[in-house]
């Protein structure tokens, strides 16, 4: 493998955490990339955050 991603939803601190903790740099956001309905019938949009790391990198940790 060469590169792996991830993909973490903007409000997931968590998950953001850990790919930094892994070596892993932010690549960036795809604005409201998810959409959704809610209960009311309103359509909510979320926001996708990209965040890599090369095999290269990966390795030289």
């Amino acid at each position: 493998m060469r590169r792996i991603y991830a993909y973490v939803a903007d409000y997931n601190d968590g998950s953001q955490k850990l790919c930094q903790r892994l070596g892993m740099r932010l690549e960036g956001c795809f604005k409201e990339h998810v959409s959704f309905t809610d209960d009311d019938g309103i359509t909510l949009y979320e926001n996708t955050l990209i965040f890599a790391i090369l095999q290269k990198e990966w390795c030289g940790r």
